[in-house]
């Protein structure tokens, strides 16, 4: 076989031929290509982008379209989600893509929806306890103030049949309770 300094490309320094100067820049490519001297304005090689690459790029994102706004809209409408995936598959789009379309469209409705605050919670909390409190006490009361009043009508020098209200008063006493 040959030497190896014979198989080594004419860029590689100690090379016979080569010729390079430290300053020039050497062609990977073919030896007929020229060769041009490096400067700083000219980025280096790796650095260079082909010209076809942004082409397809743009070319990329215009195929691609963002179906989420008319999946939220579908969903808003009432429609299921078995007919938004149907249209998702009809109008190209793969399983994994429909699968984060509906993830991104069930984000922005449940983004959307208000959610109650504490204090809101708690002022419903204390207007049902009020209420409470209110009717166990109207229960209560009235049940004791006929309990009361039959007993004294009973009490005199006959004597009598008196009425003892406690159903009133139970449901009251439940009332008052529950409220605490």
């Amino acid at each position: 076989m040959g030497d190896r300094r014979d198989s080594a490309p004419p860029w590689v320094s100690g090379s016979e031929g080569s010729g390079l100067d430290a300053d020039v820049a050497p062609s990977p490519l073919t030896t007929d290509e020229p060769v041009l001297p490096r400067s700083a304005e000219a980025p280096p090689r790796s650095a260079e982008v082909p010209p076809h690459e942004p082409a397809k790029r743009k070319a990329s994102k215009k195929k691609r379209k963002n179906y989420t706004s008319e999946v939220v809209r579908s969903l808003l409408d009432g429609e299921s989600e078995t007919v938004v995936v149907q249209w998702l598959s009809k109008k190209g789009l793969s399983d994994k893509q429909i699968g984060a379309t509906l993830r991104r469209a069930r984000a922005r409705i449940e983004s959307a929806r208000p959610t109650p605050t504490v204090s809101e919670d708690a002022a419903e909390t204390n207007a049902q306890r009020d209420k409470d409190r209110l009717h166990g006490g109207l229960w209560f009361g009235g049940g004791l103030a006929v309990t009361v009043v039959s007993l004294m009508a009973a009490d005199g020098p006959q004597g009598g049949q008196y009425v003892l209200a406690w159903g009133p008063m139970l449901y009251g006493g439940y009332r008052l309770l529950k409220s605490l």
